[in-house]
């Protein structure tokens, strides 16, 4: 039924070119002027239904001979794309000083639930390590991103959610309750791995708080020049 998602009421509105009105100015010509961009083309990078929608816009320039790309976003409704925004505001600035490039936030579309954020360049880290020649330049690749995620722990970040292995033990156990009605046995079995880790879990040490990004694959990074984003 995409896009008639009901749990994305904006998101017909936000993939449809000719509906679409973004809140972002385009340089006119030689006199500095600056008019409203006009969307030419709306492509789906990736769709979870229910939960988010990422689209990329191609948005013409005022002079007709330039064009320009931004990524949106389109969540629930409710706070979250006001949320992302924040974060954004606070990320961008300090990723430029520590070598991280974190998009910069263009704006909110009030009302859609719809984040625009720039679109930044360079290979995905999968592509590269998939590319990779010899063990060397993967174990390189591999470095750069550790170097990275170091980098992003050292961000200061204000919130009031936490994430640790107690509250990760947790969300499986929620998880493994739904797994009990279509895979009784499977779910047993993952029970009783649960129950083994759940000791380990209590003993393990609280560090110092740090900023995470929740999750770290090679397809959430870019790759270009050497800086990764």
């Amino acid at each position: 039924f995409f896009p008639l998602d009901w749990k994305l009421p904006s998101l017909a509105w936000a993939a449809d070119r000719w509906t679409v009105k973004l809140p972002l100015s385009c340089e006119g010509g030689g006199d500095g002027s600056a008019t409203p961009c006009e969307v030419l083309d709306v492509q789906v990078l990736r769709y979870r239904p229910h939960y988010r929608c990422v689209l990329r816009y191609t948005l013409e320039q005022a002079d007709g001979n330039r064009s320009r790309e931004v990524i949106g976003k389109v969540y629930p409704q409710g706070p979250k794309a006001g949320q992302v925004w924040q974060n954004l505001v606070s990320l961008h600035p300090q990723g430029s000083s520590s070598g991280i490039t974190i998009p910069e936030p263009l704006g909110v579309v009030d009302g859609r639930n719809l984040l625009l954020m720039e679109r930044v360049g360079g290979l995905g880290m999968k592509q590269v390590l998939a590319g990779a020649g010899d063990q060397a330049q993967a174990l390189e690749a591999t470095r750069l991103a550790a170097r990275v995620l170091a980098a992003l722990h050292s961000l200061r970040f204000e919130s009031q959610e936490r994430r640790s292995l107690a509250s990760d033990l947790e969300n499986l156990r929620k998880r493994a309750a739904r797994l009990s009605l279509v895979a009784p046995h499977l779910a047993q079995r993952f029970d009783t791995i649960l129950n083994q880790l759940a000791p380990l879990v209590a003993r393990s040490p609280f560090e110092s708080l740090s900023f995470i990004h929740g999750d770290y694959k090679p397809s959430q990074l870019l790759l270009d020049n050497g800086r990764v984003a």
